[in-house]
């Protein structure tokens, strides 16, 4: 697919049906947004919703975790840069929507239905379509599920405009043959190698030596800073004592409960299609909606010798699931009056005539009332628990801001106070369970107070004293100095190298190299080859056969390179080849004309945005 496009609209229709379960919890995270406006303008006359802002956080969300891993969370950006990213998914999403419609690449709401019904997302542990566990997810969204069948509809549309684009897409031969022959280029090569690790354990150092060095560089045998802090924890379940919940609550919640089981009852469909055309169609239908009431063909050779509908002739006619609203209305209202196995008569639905059969009823079993209501009492408890933590967070903040020391603050939530001995940072999570580097900061000082959220309830920290770096002892500092001081010599033996290095390379008797350093030469050395350094294979394949070049590569050793040759391969091996970069190149080319129609898309664009900013 085009890369730009699916950074523009990203996701496959996977996450266009599922996705959008997830927006709530990750719009509510930027709460300096202003949520109060259903209308967000528009872009290019096309109306912007709440749910377009909240598609457009949660996709540039996933792209950030993509490139960061999961534990990314929007927070992490700059308000004003969050903003301008959510602005431009916004209008790339709009712009893309709009141009899908024009070329009337939208598809059917019965097709959007077939589709979520078809998702594992909203099948029950017997992998059937759950109608409670669908509409559960929606609403917990924010969405009426008309409103989610819209946003599946609109975004699988835009979707097929994405794959049309990079169907279309082609690579030219030459295009493809400089490639491979590109790809597939090799060097012969002849270097020295320094192990620097090496040269270091042969180097000797006395004590002399090591004195000399600690004294002229005192900076570097400087011990770790230490903090003492004062701490006191306030565990969650501290405020999940006493609290409990109403039982006319968890009855009525009950009833309510097996009104949605009951409504959330299944059937299963197939069907018989048969496309009017004529009255000679029409009599077609009626002949075998009789043979199939006679028993003269049951309903799997109907639908193998009668159907039109090509989608659902290798599944027998099958539809899949339905708990009320899936298929068109005239099936749901035909449904109703059919028990498992039944036929019903033929059902018009203008173009089309269908005959159905119910093929399976599935009804969900109730939680029983002791179960759901023990479990609906931790809910409500963690909920609650969790509240009352989040508020009394907010009071300790309040406290610090407004001046509070540490004693009164934690006199006022009442909880017991505790100090750390003075530790470096490597050392502060043995104490307290939190991340340590904002509290060994340069800008947080002694008297300085901070509320934490952690694991299970939240810290309130003061920093109580410094005990700043000193240089320690040589006799403390003994055995690093006489390391730095073998490194030092290391380095030195690698330095005096360069003077001769390429001459013993261009000597072919010249083998009698110091201990730590290697004469070796390589054939055929490809891009991709793990024999040495990336940063070394890159610099090689600058070069032409006769240059040479010195570098410390990544692993921290001195290369001494010389270039002998390049290989290239014949015509014949090309084509032998080629097969294994058509895919590498469509993409580099697909990237290509991303750039190109994305900057057409975007010509002429009229962008009118508001009520995004942060509130001040």
């Amino acid at each position: 697919m085009l890369n730009s496009f699916r950074n523009l609209l990203s996701g496959k229709t996977l996450y266009v049906i599922v996705g959008i379960c997830a927006l709530p919890f990750i719009f509510t995270g930027v709460s300096s947004f202003n949520t109060l406006f259903s209308n967000y303008g528009t872009v290019n006359g096309i109306e912007v919703t709440q749910l377009d802002v909240n598609n457009a956080t949660i996709r540039v969300e996933e792209r950030y975790k993509s490139i960061f891993g999961e534990n990314f969370s929007i927070d992490q950006l700059e308000e004003q840069e969050l903003l301008n990213f959510i602005k431009s998914q916004i209008t790339n999403q709009k712009i893309i929507e709009a141009m899908a419609f024009d070329n009337d690449l939208d598809i059917s709401m019965d097709d959007v239905k077939r589709a979520i019904i078809r998702e594992e997302t909203f099948l029950d542990e017997n992998g059937k379509f759950d109608q409670s566990i669908f509409e559960a997810a929606v609403r917990g969204a924010g969405m009426i599920p008309d409103e989610y069948l819209q946003f599946v509809l609109t975004s699988i549309t835009a979707d097929n405009l994405i794959s049309s684009i990079s169907e279309s897409t082609f690579v030219l031969s030459k295009d493809l043959t400089d490639f491979t022959a590109f790809a597939e280029a090799t060097m012969d090569i002849e270097f020295i190698k320094s192990d620097r690790d090496e040269i270091i354990k042969l180097q000797t150092a006395s004590d002399e030596e090591a004195k000399e060095f600690y004294e002229a560089n005192e900076l570097l045998f400087l011990s770790d800073e230490k903090r003492e802090f004062n701490y006191a924890f306030n565990s969650l379940e501290s405020f999940s004592k006493n609290l409990d919940i109403d039982n006319e609550l968890i009855e009525k919640a009950y009833q309510e409960y097996l009104l949605e089981i009951q409504m959330s009852n299944q059937n299963r469909i197939s069907h018989i299609m048969f496309t009017k055309s004529d009255n000679e169609s029409v009599k077609v239908v009626e002949d075998v909606y009789k043979n199939l009431m006679d028993g003269a063909i049951d309903f799997a050779e109907a639908v193998k010798k009668y159907s039109d509908d090509e989608a659902s002739i290798e599944a027998l006619g099958d539809l899949g699931y339905s708990s009320g609203d899936a298929f068109p209305q005239e099936f749901e209202n035909a449904i109703k009056d059919l028990s498992l196995n039944q036929i019903s008569s033929p059902i018009d639905l203008g173009e089309t005539i269908h005959i159905i059969k119910v093929t399976e009823i599935l009804k969900s079993e109730a939680e029983s009332k002791k179960s759901f209501a023990d479990n609906l009492r931790q809910e409500f408890v963690n909920e609650e628990a969790g509240l009352l933590m989040g508020q009394a967070m907010i009071d300790a903040e309040e406290l610090v801001l407004s001046g509070g020391n540490f004693d009164s603050i934690i006199d006022v939530l009442q909880l017991k106070a505790e100090s750390t001995k003075s530790v470096a940072e490597s050392e502060f999570s043995e104490s307290i369970i939190a991340e340590a580097q904002p509290f060994f900061d340069a800008r947080f000082v002694e008297g300085d107070i901070e509320v934490v959220e952690a694991e299970g309830g939240f810290y309130i920290i003061e920093l109580n004293s410094i005990d700043l770096p000193k240089v320690m002892s040589f006799k403390d500092s003994r055995q690093k100095s006489i390391n730095e001081v073998r490194a030092q010599k290391a380095d030195e033996l690698i330095a005096e190298m360069q003077s001769s290095a390429f001459a013993r390379l261009s000597d072919e008797n010249q083998t009698d190299l110091p201990q730590g350093f290697d004469k070796e030469s390589y054939q055929k050395v490809s891009r991709y080859s793990s024999l040495l350094p990336n940063d070394i294979i890159d610099a090689i394949f600058k070069l032409n056969p006769g240059d040479r070049f010195s570098e410390t590569a990544s692993d921290n050793n001195r290369y001494w390179i010389s270039v002998t040759s390049a290989n290239f391969l014949s015509e014949k091996e090309i084509t032998q080849k080629i097969d294994r970069y058509k895919d590498v190149v469509l993409q580099y080319v697909n990237q290509q004309n991303a750039i190109l129609i994305d900057q057409k898309l975007k010509e002429n664009v009229k962008v009118n945005l508001r009520n995004l900013d942060p509130q001040i």
